[in-house]
């Protein structure tokens, strides 16, 4: 049974998502993020990928291992230290192409939403504007490494609608980037 603050914070959401049926400022995002976190909160351990975005909403910096384990599980297995950086990101790319391009966190909020009975709007018609405010908060919110192939991660906002991913791997100082366009 879902305690009585978690159906608070549920009815708190649901009010603000019938309110809109698109974002049009940033504040509306972290608002929806920072709901879905107070939510979790109370969860034992679903939603990874949903709860990884909250904290990357969140926090400027991300630097602690429960936080950025689930994306060094992503990412280490495909890095070959042998191979260069550049190489490296575009295999990261290739194959981890549902977590750069927010496939993961769509599915994983989806899933959040229906669970808990709350209009699935964002997920629809409004992904696009939804992810381009999503990428203008996270933008320049470092992730860093303890103790991995990777040593931070953070992602800059080119030029209006395209966006890097820029990677730094121990033992170099060139900054890889993956590259990724809004659509």
């Amino acid at each position: 049974m879902k305690s009585t603050s978690e159906n608070i914070f549920v009815k708190d959401l649901r009010e603000f998502l019938d309110e809109y049926t698109a974002f049009s400022k940033k504040c509306e995002v972290v608002y929806l993020f920072v709901e879905i976190r107070k939510i979790l909160e109370n969860e034992s351990n679903p939603y990874k990928d949903l709860r990884f975005f909250c904290n990357w909403v969140i926090h400027s910096r991300l630097d602690r291992e429960r936080t950025t384990k689930l994306l060094s599980a992503l990412l280490d297995r495909d890095i070959n230290t042998s191979k260069s950086g550049h190489e490296n990101a575009r295999t990261l790319i290739k194959l981890n192409k549902d977590f750069f391009n927010q496939n993961k966190l769509r599915v994983s909020l989806k899933e959040f939403l229906e669970n808990y009975h709350l209009p699935i709007w964002i997920v629809g018609n409004s992904w696009k504007s939804f992810c381009k405010l999503l990428l203008e908060i996270i933008s320049d919110n470092q992730i860093e490494f303890p103790n991995n192939i990777i040593r931070s991660l953070s992602l800059k906002q080119e030029d209006k609608n395209n966006y890097g991913f820029h990677l730094k791997f121990i033992g170099t100082k060139k900054v890889s980037v993956i590259k990724w366009k809004l659509k």
